[in-house]
């Protein structure tokens, strides 16, 4: 069959054709205004002549002359201007590939976020790059950050969030991304029995007893941020039951029950709101109750709801002010995926992360 594609690359070594969700429907690409991505049209490498490829508005996108590349025929389009644009072609033979829907025009950050590492991606030259978070955004189930992936779960095994975290961050935005777990909180022991039997236990009852200081979770927002001002993603642990998650010594589990890893892409200017991948997204055939975060990425080109969909893998933390327990930095009500594990009481909240 004949289709446009993206040629090998780290993320997808042998090409891959532009679906945005799953292995049919629409096929899409991201360009922003002023770069330039080379295409493929697979299929048609017995045409006796170059295929003949248009766009649906000439003056937004400007394509090269086709010529062959090996059992290919290659082009390259550039964005001059911005809309929505149909890229169709036709060979010798007749033969005519699914059209590719192309958004053109001024990549613009999520709104508020200062720092934006998916814009950056598309601002970039990467098409492999920008087509893994296209699916992501999309809520294709098989997409790089699901730890319930198929691909995924066979590669890492079961409830590897972190692992899925790390991993994404180094395919997609840094290569040296890794865990640098420091407490921003501390949990003062309980005391029981009486007399000389009376003793410490690690016990959290409610939510509250995890407090923070201040200072310190503002040198972790602070560090957060400075590193993705050089295009460093974070990965950062979270509780979501902190009863659950309390272990000897008065310290929680990132990695046991209770906890859970996300990876940090985007900052406001103060350091107070990030957006985050969730991994913990649904499976692909949707059979269990899977799900973490819900959050419409709506950075993009302007006026053309890049990306319409509330992606499944997507969320925002806020500080939120608390006169007991100090600043929390927690997910934004909104964005817990009400058909999934994180609602209502169970939200997550940053306990770790990177300190310099």
């Amino acid at each position: 069959m004949a289709n446009f594609q993206i040629g090998h690359s780290a993320l997808f070594p042998d090409g891959a054709q532009l679906f945005a969700n799953g292995k049919s429907g629409e096929e899409k690409l991201i360009l922003h205004s002023g770069n330039k991505i080379r295409l493929e049209l697979a299929g048609m490498a017995d045409s006796a002549t170059p295929p003949i490829v248009k766009a649906s508005q000439v003056n937004v996108l400007k394509l090269s002359d086709v010529t062959k590349a090996g059992n290919k025929w290659v082009f390259t389009v550039e964005a001059l201007g911005a809309g929505k644009v149909k890229l169709s072609a036709v060979d010798s033979k007749g033969r005519v590939p699914p059209e590719l829907t192309v958004n053109a025009g001024v990549f613009k950050n999520h709104p508020n976020m200062e720092q934006d590492l998916i814009a950056d991606v598309y601002k970039g030259i990467d098409p492999g790059k920008m087509y893994a978070i296209t699916r992501i955004l999309h809520n294709d189930p098989e997409n790089l950050v699901n730890e319930n992936s198929n691909a995924n779960i066979q590669k890492w095994g079961d409830l590897a969030c972190g692992t899925v975290a790390k991993v994404a961050g180094q395919k997609l935005f840094y290569p040296k991304t890794d865990y640098d777990y420091h407490e921003y909180y501390k949990i003062a022991p309980k005391l029981e029995g009486a007399g000389p039997h009376r003793h410490q236990v690690w016990r959290i009852d409610s939510r509250e007893e995890v407090t923070y200081d201040p200072g310190k979770l503002t040198q972790g927002e602070k560090a957060i941020q400075a590193r993705l001002k050089k295009g460093q993603p974070c990965v950062v642990g979270l509780t979501y039951i902190p009863s659950s998650s309390i272990q000897r010594g008065g310290s929680l589990s990132e990695t046991g029950a209770g906890g859970h890893t996300v990876l940090i892409i985007a900052s406001d200017h103060d350091a107070k709101k990030f957006l985050y991948f969730d991994p913990f997204g649904p499976d692909a055939d949707k059979s269990q109750r899977l799900g973490g975060s819900i959050l419409q990425y709506q950075g993009g080109m302007e006026g053309l709801n890049t990306f319409p969909d509330r992606c499944r893998y997507l969320g925002m933390f806020a500080e939120i002010p608390d006169p007991v327990r100090g600043p929390v930095l927690r997910q934004v009500a909104d964005t817990q995926d009400p058909d999934g594990t994180f609602t209502g009481d169970q939200f997550l909240e940053v306990i770790s992360g990177p300190m310099h």
